[in-house]
């Protein structure tokens, strides 16, 4: 039953539906995203559990009507590119799911603590090449990623403090957190973080541990790309366990089989990240940590000084949504910096 196709009049209808999801999935609830993009690219072939996952989505919406951005004004920002990647290996379901976050926080999400965030920009998408292995699909999403990072920080920049000229703006990122003009009083660096949930790929950025097999030569190239970006922008790649991953719910088409903890995020408008010392450390006493069921990752998210903290504990107030497409993204950075959400 639930692989019978749709008749024709069933498609049009969830096309209709799909293309209304994907209209909100980009205009501020970037939790249905990935359920946008992959029902999208199934709408030839949609069978009767496509509609049912399509209707899951929309009834979730439903039922978080209330639930918006919250953009904060941040006086020295780091800047976080989160990058994400699912069905490596599943072409019979349309292939690799990739998916990223551009996010905006307050300096001490590095210390573990749990502290203002925005995301200002979104992407779900299908990976167009051809992946073999989950460390292809990951490094093909994070060099997705932090070319969106480096976009929307030249916005931020551009639109701040207005020192961005066209003719020289690669000189301008280098790196990206370079100071600003003498004088300002806004002129401490602009710090990047690549957040993955990958342990192989953040091995290899981080510790120089090379993957040089035949069918990870392609792989090793677009690393290469990756680790030549960071460099240039001053960035440090950053390792997440999967409960922590925000994106993982923009890379399933089942808004209920995926992380919490963008829900959390977006519930709360803050979040903090564990080392990754910590964190092995704690899985070595708790080896159900290493789970990737949601309800066990909810519950983690809930643990203090690890989390991102239920909303009844704060009471900053979002902002009006808007788009955040790759087209209206000024329109974000505006609102951030002239409308801040209240502290």
């Amino acid at each position: 039953m639930k692989d019978e196709p749709l008749t024709d009049s069933e498609r049009d209808a969830f096309r209709s539906a799909t293309y209304k999801v994907a209209w909100v999935g980009t205009q501020g609830r970037p939790e249905v995203a990935g359920t946008a993009s992959i029902s999208a690219s199934r709408i030839e072939n949609a069978v009767i559990e496509d509609v049912k996952v399509l209707n899951k989505a929309i009834d979730y919406l439903k039922s978080t009507a209330n639930m918006s951005l919250k953009l904060w004004k941040f006086e020295d920002p780091i800047f976080l590119s989160v990058s994400d990647a699912a069905g490596v290996g599943m072409v019979e379901h349309g292939g690799t799911q990739g998916a990223h976050l551009i996010m905006m926080a307050e300096r001490g999400i590095t210390g573990g603590d749990s502290v203002k965030t925005s995301v200002v920009a979104w992407k779900s998408n299908r990976i167009k090449r051809v992946v073999a292995s989950t460390l292809a699909a990951e490094t093909l999403a994070l060099s997705s990623s932090l070319s969106a990072s480096e976009w929307s920080q030249i916005m931020y920049r551009d639109l701040r403090f207005g020192n961005v000229q066209r003719e020289s703006w690669e000189s301008d990122m280098e790196p990206i957190n370079a100071m600003m003009r003498g004088g300002s009083d806004l002129s401490a660096l602009h710090e990047e973080l690549a957040v993955m949930d990958a342990k192989s790929l953040y091995d290899v950025l981080n510790k120089g541990k090379s993957h040089t097999s035949q069918a990870d030569r392609r792989t090793c190239i677009e690393i290469c790309l990756c680790r030549e970006a960071l460099a240039r922008t001053g960035g440090k790649p950053k390792w997440i366990p999967h409960w922590k991953m925000p994106a993982d719910m923009l890379t399933k088409a089942d808004v209920s089989g995926s992380s919490r903890s963008l829900t959390h995020l977006l519930k709360t408008g803050r979040m903090s990240l564990i080392e990754e010392k910590i964190e092995m450390a704690m899985r070595a006493e708790d080896p159900a940590r290493k789970s990737r069921d949601p309800s066990a990752g909810e519950k983690m998210i809930m643990e203090k000084n690890y989390v991102v903290m239920d909303g009844s504990h704060y009471s900053g107030s979002s902002s009006s949504g808007g788009a955040t497409s790759e087209l209206s993204i000024a329109a974000w950075f505006w609102r951030l910096l002239l409308k801040p959400a209240s502290t």
